[in-house]
């Protein structure tokens, strides 16, 4: 987990299996959070060969769920067994519902 950031609720999940799409990757989120605990997901890059670019943002509604969330997160194994890494977790740049909502 990336430190220097106290206070997170959106994080940056790497090496999502790439025909991951966001009904995916809420599945997989569903391992480790109930669903009224998240309220964004964004899996950018699906294109036509319905790939995306290995990357997801999900932003969590509470900061200690989100430091809980990303500590058991990293390191985990996809259940996808197209996965050939681990999870890779950590708070993302840009934070909250109503910023990501923005972009």
């Amino acid at each position: 987990m990336a430190t220097g950031v106290s206070e997170f609720t959106t994080l940056m999940v790497r090496h999502v299996p790439r025909r991951f799409t966001v009904s995916d990757m809420i599945m997989e989120l569903r391992f480790f959070l109930r669903d009224e605990d998240f309220d964004f997901v964004y899996v950018p890059g699906l294109d036509l060969a319905n790939r995306n670019m290995g990357y997801a943002f999900v932003n969590i509604t509470d900061p200690a769920i989100a430091r809980s969330t990303c500590r058991l997160m990293a390191g985990s194994a996809w259940s996808s067994p197209e996965a050939s890494s681990t999870m890779r977790v950590q708070p993302a740049y840009v934070q909250g519902l109503a910023a990501n909502i923005q972009l």
